[in-house]
């Protein structure tokens, strides 16, 4: 105030006329600089004491600011005195337990003595009541029980607990891996007994039960398999067998489809191009078919001829894990065989039946086969001692033709696999296939659902006929859906004559005598010659010694088709020929190559006697002969008491 006095008088002895003549600035008045932080501003000695001023009140507020501040620091210091020496005047009542707030909230809760408690929240990112279930794994052995599932159905949360495991810090973990988020003001400790505490008993005292199968394969009309099952699988699940099932989905589009079935259509027989396609078809659809009672009791059986790649049939039927070729074969222990179709689902089972075994192990081989036959085509459910229907279909790799009332027999030679489909197998077209069926099959669940359903109301007594014609459907929607004509494709113009194709695959007649007989019956039509060191050459000629018959393969083939033999039906008697030792190649496969004159004749060779038959004409004495002229008035006849042919002059 005193400054503020002296500054208004100071002011007051100034002249008038120093006002005008400065306008408030005096040329030779000296100057003042007022300096700060930031300032370097010139004043006069007026202004320098006001700014003094200024600064001394802002400094006055600046300590009274202070002073407030550490006077409410106090307060509050002393208020949190009072009150930890309030609680710490109760007594503790037990130890701190989850409670469930009014909101649902998980609170870590502490009772004290007089009855008064305190609450805290402990989770943030789960609310509401949880049920426990034990889970069951019907189709895993020795996970039955075992596992728990605490489930928070507000946020759809599992957490998945070992039974067998249940302690605090195992809780506390199973909880973390389900991702629950814990407040972490509370230590670890606190945590892990109060989880302890709370859950254990409910574990323990858990009765109700929610099965699982594991499996892959279609599930509430969704297709599962490794890739899709990871995507919510909750942490702490056992091994499941999807979880080995991967399936590829990086190959589609029209142009592989074609391609696919453009391999399919260039097998020789169109029975099996149908038979050969479903096959595959009715593995991946197994699942929706057994929900309508519908099943396969058929199941393929390849014959292999020749050096044929095993691979080939991995790469036409294998569903999951392509690139990674599983073969099941039948000459391991029957538990062995056991663990594994345990895992099929919604797939085809590949078997392959060595041959070269001894009669022990033949037998024992025969028998794992028999099992296997029957758990995927008979359903048989002690089989294998798996206690349930395996929904799958079968292939089986054979060099035998197989005499099972099941089996269809298919000769995989060159008719079969031809250079056209071999080409298509080794590329990314099956893969194509099986992800544009499912694909399809997802997107049209209730139409493909009411197909297998029409179909199971017409069951004609042949249900395996059934399921042909009901795969047939749904492939031939399938396809038009993608802008392709199934039948075209396949070169089977409408549909097929299912009555005449079952009986081509399934007619159990003996073929062999007719094949005999249509072999005799055609001889006069061709030139039969013996066969000796400096024979002549002549085409489509049969040769023959004391031992052995030959004929052309190309003369075999007219012969069966004049006579109105199915290709597969005399490659199959073949087979089995061979196997009798009656058929005689000359290596691998079926063949023999005769060099006769300097040339090379592919044909079959047979055993004379098996076209020989008593009191009958030798298969040599009936067909054409190269007669000199001066024969020409002989003729051939057979005399009973010898097996020797000879020339009688015409009387």
């Amino acid at each position: 105030m005193v400054i503020l006095q002296k500054w208004i008088y100071y002011n007051s002895i100034k002249t008038k006329e120093d006002m005008k003549m400065t306008n408030g600035f005096n040329p030779g008045y000296p100057m003042n600089t007022c300096t700060g932080p930031g300032m370097s501003i010139p004043v006069s000695e007026p202004e320098r004491v006001l700014y003094e001023v200024t600064k001394s009140n802002a400094e006055m507020v600046a300590a009274v600011n202070t002073l407030h501040n550490n006077t409410q620091k106090s307060l509050y210091d002393n208020q949190k005195l009072m009150e930890r020496m309030a609680r710490k005047s109760k007594k503790l009542h037990g130890k701190p337990c989850i409670m469930i707030g009014g909101n649902g909230v998980y609170c870590l809760a502490q009772l004290y003595d007089d009855g008064t408690s305190t609450q805290s929240q402990l989770i943030f990112n789960i609310t509401g009541e949880c049920d426990i279930y034990n889970l069951s794994f019907p189709k895993l052995h020795g996970k039955t029980k075992r596992y728990v599932a605490i489930i928070f159905m507000n946020e759809r949360t599992w957490v998945i607990c070992d039974k067998e495991k249940v302690t605090g810090i195992n809780l506390y973990k199973w909880f973390v891996e389900a991702g629950i988020q814990f407040d972490p003001c509370f230590k670890d400790k606190l945590i892990k007994e109060a989880l302890f505490d709370y859950f254990a008993p409910k574990i323990a005292n858990a009765r109700s039960i929610k099965e699982l199968d594991g499996m892959a394969g279609w599930w509430q009309s969704q297709w599962r398999y490794a890739e899709w099952f990871q995507t919510f699988i909750p942490s702490g699940m056992p091994e499941l067998p999807v979880m080995d099932k991967h399936f590829t989905t990086e190959y589609r589009g029209k142009e592989l489809l074609e391609k696919f079935l453009k391999g399919i259509a260039s097998i020789e027989s169109k029975h099996y191009r149908v038979v050969v396609l479903e096959t595959l078809v009715s593995g991946v659809l197994a699942n929706l078919f057994q929900e309508a009672g519908i099943y396969s009791n058929y199941f393929l059986n390849f014959v292999l001829i020749g050096r044929l790649d095993k691979e080939l049939f991995c790469r036409l039927y294998q569903v999951f894990n392509r690139g990674i070729w599983e073969i099941q074969e039948a000459n391991v222990r029957s538990k062995l065989i056991s663990d594994y179709v345990r895992t099929i689902n919604d797939e085809v089972l590949i078997v392959h039946v060595p041959s070269d075994e001894d009669s022990h192990r033949r037998k024992s081989i025969e028998r794992n086969l028999g099992d296997i036959v029957n758990k995927i085509c008979e359903r048989d459910c002690s089989s294998l001692n798996i206690p349930w229907k395996v929904n799958a279909s079968l292939v089986v790799l054979n060099e035998f033709v197989s005499d099972l009332d099941s089996a269809i027999n298919i000769i995989a030679d060159e008719c079969i696999f031809t250079s056209e489909l071999t080409d298509m197998l080794k590329g990314n077209a099956v893969d194509a296939f099986l992800y544009e069926l499912v694909t399809y099959v997802e997107a049209h669940m209730a139409e493909v659902r009411a197909v297998i359903k029409k179909w199971s109301s017409n069951q004609d007594g042949n249900m395996s006929l059934v399921l042909l014609k009901a795969i047939w459907e749904i492939l031939s929607e399938f396809a038009r859906d993608k802008g392709i004509d199934l039948a075209a494709a396949l070169g089977i113009p409408g549909s097929p004559d299912w009555g005449v194709m079952w009986r081509s695959l399934t007619d159990r007649q003996e073929m062999g005598e007719r094949m005999v007989k249509a072999v005799r019956s055609s001889m006069s039509k061709f030139y039969v010659k013996e066969k000796y060191f400096g024979c002549g050459y002549v085409k489509d000629s049969c040769y023959y010694d004391n031992e052995y018959f030959w004929i052309p393969i190309k003369v075999f083939k007219e012969i069966m088709k004049t006579n109105c033999i199915p290709s597969n039906k005399y490659r199959e008697t073949l087979v089995k020929w061979k196997q009798q030792e009656l058929l005689l190649p000359d290596e691998s496969g079926l063949t023999y190559k005769l060099r006769v004159d300097g040339a090379a004749i592919q044909t079959y060779r047979f055993r004379k006697a098996l076209f020989d038959q008593p009191l009958f004409v030798p298969i040599e004495g009936l067909g054409k002969d190269e007669e000199h002229e001066s024969e020409k008035g002989m003729r051939v006849v057979w005399h009973p008491q010898n097996s020797e042919n000879y020339k009688q002059c015409k009387h």
